[in-house]
């Protein structure tokens, strides 16, 4: 059986030393897709050396004995069977749930005070936020909105689906009670139909739509977002700080994000955004 071994020799070693004979974090890939890679070199370059790197697409990985931590990207890796000595540390994962003392998880969400404070310098007039979702695993994230919300005298107007047929007519309900919408990467709402219904439904109404990743811009007016290598990154740390026994969060939202900006949703709906912030963004569409 093959497996595959990506190392990337020009990533930075730490200060304090080589890297390690043998290897005590491993990496697992759901596939060699680009995302996945990105996420690895953010791995790499923070724990400043290479580890061994397995890509599901090439077979079933043989985790060496000196690991003591695995860093999974994406969920078929995250779900993997692993041995009970093995820490997981699990990204890029946004339908997976692992309930697990030896397990620790990057979200793909951008910490809630992070998020609404990012769409309120596109929107400063924003007040009320519209969410629809359906994934369970997301109910969790909308406690902390919640409250990062009212800090800055803001509200979430939220609608749980029970399936995505659903989305049109909970549109409607929401029209009239809302400043603008965001959509949460969300597996069970992620779809090529959906992000037309929610586009039309922003276009017509002149209410602002946020996606939850750079890559859909061109269907939103903007996106706040942590990019592939800066989850890596945080992954880095997680698996660092599990190594060495140092306490940490079993959930961590990414505080650096991106900024994308679609100039051309904005003025649709009529909204002027700020020259600030078009300076401060890291992606525009004109």
């Amino acid at each position: 059986m093959t497996v595959l071994f990506i190392l990337l020799a020009s990533a930075p070693r730490l200060a304090s030393g080589a890297e390690p004979a043998e290897p005590a974090i491993a990496a697992v890939l759901s596939s060699e897709a680009g995302p996945y890679r990105e996420a690895l070199a953010g791995l790499q370059e923070e724990l400043g050396f290479s580890v061994p790197v397995f890509s599901l697409s090439r077979g079933e990985p043989k985790i060496p004995d000196s690991a003591r931590i695995v860093v999974a990207f994406g969920s078929k890796a995250a779900l993997l069977r692993r041995q009970d000595r093995l820490t997981l540390v699990y990204a890029m994962s946004p339908g997976v749930v692992i309930k697990d003392k030896n397990t620790f998880e990057v979200h793909m969400e951008p910490e809630a005070s992070v998020l609404l404070s990012s769409l309120k310098k596109i929107q400063p007039g924003l007040k009320k936020l519209g969410i629809l979702w359906q994934s369970p695993k997301f109910e969790a994230y909308l406690l902390q909105l919640r409250s990062a919300a009212a800090e800055l005298d803001m509200s979430i107007e939220d609608s749980r689906l029970e399936k995505t047929a659903e989305v049109p007519g909970r549109l409607r309900i929401l029209y009239g009670k809302i400043d603008a919408i965001w959509l949460p990467p969300d597996p069970l709402l992620l779809n090529a139909d959906n992000l037309t219904i929610f586009t039309e439904f922003s276009r017509s109404n002149n209410i602002p739509f946020f996606v939850p990743s750079g890559g859909l811009l061109e269907q939103g007016l903007a996106s706040v977002t942590p990019t592939f290598r800066e989850i890596g990154r945080l992954a880095a740390i997680a698996a660092r700080s599990a190594l060495t026994g140092q306490n940490q969060k079993k959930i961590i939202y990414p505080t650096r994000v991106e900024l994308g900006i679609n100039k051309a949703a904005a003025a649709k709906i009529g909204l002027k955004i700020s020259e600030e912030t078009l300076r401060q963004a890291d992606k525009i569409i004109p």
